[in-house]
């Protein structure tokens, strides 16, 4: 697609007409252009767009197995007292673990 813009734009030699064609931006023509003149069609290639660390999940497959489980039981308890109960079954949770199952909980309402 990037070649074909910048060939469009080659025959035409006006950047708003191809950039309205293609329904992009001029910014983004711009920062094709460049790339194709730097390093030839090697800039045209798309890139990875992943990043680079994946943050990887804190809690184990367990806490998330009974945090859903109380969420179920008592829908209408907030994240504090679903904490407490985790806490009196003798099961830590951290804080940021009932609020992510929260609103991961279809069905909860927005009491946060």
């Amino acid at each position: 697609m990037h070649l074909t813009v910048l060939r469009h734009y080659e025959q035409s030699r006006n950047i708003s007409l191809t950039c309205r064609h293609f329904g992009i931006s001029r910014p983004a023509f711009y920062r094709w252009q460049a790339s194709y003149n730097r390093v030839s069609l090697h800039g045209l290639e798309d890139r990875l767009h992943r990043p680079h660390r994946v943050i990887l999940p804190t809690w184990s497959t367990a806490q998330v197995i009974a945090v859903r489980k109380v969420r179920e039981q008592y829908p209408y308890m907030g994240k504090r007292k679903v904490q407490v109960l985790l806490e009196r079954c003798q099961f830590t949770a951290e804080s940021g673990l009932s609020r992510r199952l929260w609103e991961a909980t279809p069905g909860t309402p927005d009491r946060l």
